[in-house]
């Protein structure tokens, strides 16, 4: 295997020599070594006004998106960890 792209034999499988992924929404499918993250299309709107929203009984991304009438890709929650002994706060979208 060499160069930018290759062509070979995949199936998911317990065993095997590699590791692979994949897309569930399209036929892509890569060696993990070289597989790329797709890009999302970014739609262009205009800014809202910020305002706070409660979200009672929303315990995760999923909740709040549909009480907003959101779709998962415009949210984006703060995931804290604490990692040695210092607090990581991770903002992650969707």
């Amino acid at each position: 295997i060499g160069g930018s792209g290759t062509h070979e034999f995949m199936a998911i499988a317990e065993a095997g020599e590699a590791d692979i992924v994949y897309c569930t929404k399209c036929d892509y499918a890569a060696n993990i070594e070289i597989g790329k993250p797709g890009i999302m299309k970014q739609e262009e709107e205009a800014l809202q006004e910020l305002s706070v929203v409660d979200t009672p009984n929303a315990s995760t991304i999923e909740a709040v998106a549909e009480m907003l009438n959101l779709p998962l890709h415009k949210t984006i929650k703060a995931v804290v960890f604490s990692i040695d002994g210092k607090v990581v706060l991770a903002i992650v979208r969707g």
